[in-house]
């Protein structure tokens, strides 16, 4: 050959195969004839053929002298194969499951290659690359770092022909929000009783693959379905129990943070007043010849919370906390 190959395997290039140095003890060297046959039945002058196609191909020689007297028959056998195997099937998993790329998983994915098809040699094997790292041989990996990775991969044959280069993605997350913080407006001390509406709100939420402005807040007030959410408005009476969570793009989920709030915006009733005069009912604004003693009681609460307690003043002094009180001269 007219360069260097190593008979039987396989080559990506055309070859030249050239016969020489054959002697006769009768004609000169300038004078035998060189055949050559692709067939080993039909030959043809000269003393080189090219193979270009793809494909094995075995090539016979023999010298032929003045005397019409052949030689021995030499064969060779070349492979030649230009043509590149077909691109990899790639094909990646999560938990079993398929895994579309360049969406977020939330559990390690492992991707593998097959299929390649190859028409003359055989598919040798499989390469892959991870962001631009160093090509590894194989058909499988199994990626579990967060973040998002670029795979490439192609096939290759015995001859040295690549593939195509195909490219997927893998995004993994596994890693939740941290929890929201919580707070209130007006300020608020947790489970005490409130006489106004109180605004709750949830927000610094991080996490490490999610920008913040993408993470999701949700919100239950009192038991109901989650919704979208971060600011939650009070303002009906009662106890209530507010819970948030954050969600990030691989739908991992906060811890729930619940906060309870309490409001009545609801006075409560008038309470009854009695008065008596020694042993005898007192008529309000009519003179007594005896100590008169006034009770306050029933007072009622609609507003979720219940009456503390009761309050007097006496001539436009100074409030005094209690139920009773005994007034004489």
């Amino acid at each position: 050959t007219t360069t260097t190959y190593t008979e039987g395997t396989w080559t990506t290039t055309s070859l030249t195969l050239e016969a020489a140095g054959s002697l006769d003890n009768m004609t000169p060297a300038g004078n035998l004839v060189y055949e050559y046959s692709l067939d080993g039945v039909t030959f043809s002058a000269g003393k080189s053929v090219t193979i270009s196609n793809d494909g094995t191909y075995t090539v016979y020689f023999r010298v032929t002298d003045e005397a019409g007297l052949s030689c021995s028959v030499v064969s060779r056998t070349v492979k030649i194969d230009g043509t590149a195997p077909t691109l990899p099937i790639y094909a990646a998993t999560e938990n079993g499951g398929n895994y579309a790329s360049g969406v977020w998983a939330t559990s390690p994915v492992t991707f593998t290659l097959s299929g390649s098809v190859d028409m003359d040699s055989t598919v040798a094997g499989y390469q892959y690359r991870i962001n631009g790292g160093e090509w590894q041989s194989g058909d499988t990996a199994v990626l579990s770092n967060p973040g998002k990775s670029v795979i490439e991969y192609y096939s290759f044959d015995v001859a040295g022909n690549s593939s195509t280069t195909g490219t997927s993605d893998i995004w993994i997350d596994m890693q939740a929000p941290t929890a929201p913080q919580v707070g209130f407006s007006p300020d608020y001390t947790e489970g005490a009783w409130s006489a106004l509406p109180i605004t709750v709100s949830a927000s610094g939420s991080t996490d490490d693959l999610t920008s913040s402005d993408r993470l999701k807040y949700m919100y239950s007030l009192d038991g109901a379905p989650y919704e979208a959410g971060s600011v939650v408005p009070v303002d009906t009476n009662g106890s209530h129990t507010i819970s948030f969570k954050v969600v990030d793009d691989a739908g991992l989920e906060s811890l729930v943070v619940t906060r309870t709030v309490n409001v009545d915006t609801t006075a409560p009733g008038q309470p009854v007043y009695a008065a008596v005069a020694g042993s005898s009912a007192y008529t309000a604004a009519t003179w007594a010849r005896e100590a008169v003693t006034f009770t306050l009681s029933g007072a009622t609460d609609e507003g979720g919370s219940q009456v503390a307690g009761y309050e007097y003043r006496i001539d436009g002094g100074a409030w005094q906390s209690g139920n009773t009180a005994v007034l004489s001269v």
